[in-house]
């Protein structure tokens, strides 16, 4: 067990190490110093009453004003707007997987009340779904490599294979590369909040979406609101 867990803790040391993630200094107000944000609102393909949209946000919060990136969003309005409550941001977890498509298939992915009395609203990380994309030269899972190596011999071959990747990954994508960790998605979530136009959401986080939630609620104390 100890040797599962270090060659685990060696792992995903050198996975942070090559997807060269930071949260850097940023200002506090790096989101109301970029200015302004908004949505051009269209019908989602193949389901005419869902919204979707491109949200314009900057590829690095630490320069606000500078180079922005799109994300991919979706918005489904509350089906009784006279018993709406507000909007609910959802996020599935992962991470790794996009949000948007959750909120396009709302009859199977939220329950009736949910979809009553929310507008219902996801976006698709940096790098997932529809967002700015992430591009590589080689592929993570090779026949020669294994996720559960059972000797130095594999684990090592492991590792040599993750540097090469994410070293790829770094040269095909550049500065994306160092602005993907869970902060920066929640000033992304907090830009969105402002395109939107209202004043506090509330969260649905799934696993790992929990953690972004709390980290938009770190980032942005004053507009998260339970209900």
């Amino acid at each position: 067990m100890d040797m599962q867990y270090q060659a685990i803790t060696r792992l995903a040391a050198a996975v942070l190490l090559l997807a060269g993630l930071s949260t850097g200094s940023v200002p506090a107000n790096a989101v109301s110093s970029a200015g302004t944000f908004k949505v051009d609102w269209k019908p989602c393909p193949d389901a005419p009453n869902i919204q979707c949209g491109m949200l314009q946000v900057p590829l690095d919060w630490s320069k606000p004003t500078g180079e922005r990136v799109p994300i991919a969003v979706a918005r489904r309005p509350a089906d009784d707007p006279g018993a709406r409550i507000g909007t609910l941001f959802y996020n599935p977890g992962g991470p790794g997987a996009g949000a948007a498509r959750y909120i396009v298939a709302a009859e199977t992915a939220f329950s009736p009340t949910l979809r009553t009395r929310f507008d219902l609203v996801a976006m698709d990380p940096r790098g997932m779904g529809n967002s700015v994309q992430v591009r590589c030269e080689l592929n993570l899972f090779t026949p020669d490599t294994t996720l559960f190596p059972r000797s130095e011999e594999q684990f090592q071959r492991m590792v040599r294979h993750n540097r090469e990747f994410g070293q790829s990954c770094l040269r095909q994508t550049g500065a994306l590369m160092h602005n993907m960790d869970t902060r920066t998605v929640a000033r992304d979530h907090e830009a969105l909040r402002i395109a939107l136009n209202v004043d506090k959401v509330s969260w649905l986080g799934i696993s790992y979406g929990a953690q972004l939630a709390a980290n938009y609620a770190n980032e942005s104390p004053a507009t998260p609101a339970p209900w």
